[in-house]
């Protein structure tokens, strides 16, 4: 199972819902829309097709609106095209007019205020960069540092510069209520510079009465420096690194998306981190060395998940590239280095219930082997706290809420699964296994760890963990000896027809020879743990469970599992932990 999550984000290449199906079975866990781009109508569309691709593949994918920001752009040209060369001196207006070699505009109103010379304007992610030279009537006059290609509509970055306009925008504000009436799942805010960005964009939601979770995207410089308070009032953080390392430096990047993630794993907050991870795929059917690199090292910082822009929004090979993002990340995972960094972390629990309660069941599943962690969650935060401890079992969060549903598939290593408002803890912990056990997450005979809470219902109520094993249980008695005894039953017959190694069936008064006692692997018999066949298996060290009843409820030749120390009899092949200190079965009998 692939730990890290995949967010796609949508576009021509990806919008048929054909598509969207091959892409999600490839590993897509996330379909990210970028309202930069395309008209309400067109997402309107996308949103349909994602949500019956969904249909189809059976997952739950929650929808990301990207919001634009006060993105600023080059204007007009005369020309489809133009091309400014290394050296050469150019205009740069904020007048709205078609540009050319000489002359172009950039789309911001306090262009030729705010800007000084020696300040730079890099275009298009940095490929293009100019330097102020002097400010006249006709705007700035700049000189061409680094040249190249030139198209209309390109983002432009002023590093250093206060840009004084707000981080959401008129237009944010339109689609943000566009996106509330259609149930996106995530809010991303582009641009933010600081906590007053993510307050205003929640005083917005409250008002349009919305509680959509906010991602902080940290692309400006402003916003590394002031990480530590934008992740405390966030729901998850965007590392986005195009125009990140434009605003800081190409060499700063790998550090400061490092530094990010780790304080996003210690608060427990989903990271993603995005931005080029597999750009040669927008024209080729296989990445760089380097790109495969880029994403393994994601993964081994601990990202929550990893995004994938225009690789499938606009690039020939949409399913390829989550295919192979997933291969990759699918690959780190399973190696030993992977899961030896995990063990390493240390991440302190904090002093809450919730908290306390995810630890704790992190803790006693890896110690036990057990299959997975099976949260019982109404809000969705005892998840949460689980995979900030980055288990290497598998979270599955079972939840009545369809939006808890939703937005947990972008927490690492989270299976959110959907059921009924259960009446009691106990019947939302049984129907949480059921449903796990349905969806074939786990298997009779497994071990697993749940939680709920006591009080169904109530958000941040988890106090309750239960180690449990999924299995049918057949009878009960007294334990004597220890261990995990697993064999075919056999009921007693003087012909000595038990095979080596079967488990002995015996009911009330049945006493079978010593020679057929050796080559039992156990006993499950009704008389008393003072009986004359307890007393001589316990010296044979043989383990026994006696003083049951009905041991005819036991079919003859089916296979069970005998949990000596608990005295209990399973169906079935059962994974129960051996118990240290216990003599094996037949280890006596070895020395005889």
């Amino acid at each position: 199972m692939k730990m890290t999550k995949i967010v796609c984000t949508i576009g021509p290449a990806s919008e048929r819902v054909e598509t969207l199906v091959e892409m999600m079975r490839a590993g897509m866990d996330v379909a990210r829309l970028n309202f930069s781009h395309g008209t309400p109508e067109y997402h309107e569309i996308l949103m349909e097709n994602i949500r019956r691709a969904s249909e189809i593949c059976g997952k739950s994918i929650p929808i990301i609106q990207d919001l634009q920001g006060p993105r600023i752009r080059t204007g007009r040209l005369k020309d489809e095209k133009i091309f400014l060369r290394e050296g050469e001196e150019i205009t740069v207006t904020s007048k709205d007019v078609p540009g050319d070699e000489s002359r172009i505009s950039i789309l911001y109103p306090k262009l030729e205020e705010e800007l000084k010379p020696g300040d730079s304007i890099f275009i298009a992610d940095g490929i293009i960069e100019l330097k102020v030279i002097e400010i006249s009537e006709d705007g700035l006059r700049a000189k061409v540092i680094r040249g190249g290609e030139l198209g209309e509509n390109k983002g432009v970055n002023l590093p250093g510069v206060k840009i004084g306009v707000s981080s959401i925008t008129e237009k944010d504000i339109e689609d943000l209520k566009f996106g509330i009436e259609r149930g996106v799942d995530f809010i991303a805010l582009s641009f933010v510079r600081s906590t007053s960005d993510i307050i205003e964009l929640k005083r917005i939601l409250e008002d349009e009465g919305a509680d959509i979770p906010i991602i902080a995207k940290i692309e400006k410089r402003e916003a590394v420096e002031r990480i530590d308070e934008i992740i405390e009032v966030s729901y998850g953080i965007m590392i986005a690194r195009g125009d990140l390392a434009v605003e800081t430096s190409p060499e700063r990047v790998p550090l400061i998306q490092k530094e990010i993630i780790h304080k996003c794993n210690l608060a427990g907050k989903p990271v993603i981190t995005a931005t080029q991870m597999l750009e040669s795929m927008t024209s080729n059917p296989r990445p760089t060395r380097a790109e495969a690199s880029d994403v393994a090292n994601a993964v081994f910082d601990g990202s929550d998940a990893l995004m994938l822009s225009a690789e499938t929004a606009s690039g020939r090979f949409p399913v390829e590239s989550v295919r192979m993002m997933s291969r990759i990340a699918e690959s780190v995972e399973s190696s030993p280095l992977y899961r030896a960094r995990m063990r390493s972390r240390e991440v302190s629990p904090e002093h809450s219930i919730t908290d306390a309660i995810a630890h704790s069941a992190v803790d006693a599943g890896e110690c036990l082997g057990a299959s997975a962690l099976i949260i019982a969650t109404q809000s969705g935060y005892t998840a949460l706290r689980a995979s900030r401890y980055r288990p290497l079992i598998p979270i599955i969060a079972v939840t009545p809420s369809e939006r808890v549903f939703r937005i947990l598939n972008l927490s690492w290593g989270t299976i959110p699964l959907l059921t009924e408002v259960a009446k009691s803890h106990e019947e939302f912990m049984e129907r949480a296994i059921e449903l796990s056990v349905k969806n074939e997450l786990v298997k009779r005979g497994e071990i697993v760890v749940v939680t709920a809470g006591t009080l169904p219902g109530v958000p941040g109520g988890t106090n309750m963990l239960r180690i449990q094993i999924i299995a049918e249980e057949i009878l009960r008695g007294i334990g004597i000896g220890g261990g995990v005894v697993k064999g075919v039953a056999r009921f007693y017959r003087p012909d000595g027809s038990v095979k080596d190694g079967e488990i002995l069936l015996l009911r009330r008064g049945e006493e079978p020879p010593l020679e057929i006692l050796k080559r039992i692997s156990g006993v499950i018999t009704e008389e008393g743990i003072t009986s004359f066949i307890s007393i001589t298996c316990r010296e044979l060290g043989i383990p026994v469970i006696a003083g049951v009843h009905e041991v005819g409820k036991i079919e003859e030749g089916s296979y069970v599992t005998m949990d000596v120390m608990r005295g209990i009899v399973y169906k079935g092949d059962v994974r129960i932990p051996e118990y240290p200190g216990f003599m094996r079965p037949l280890q006596r009998l070895r020395t005889l």
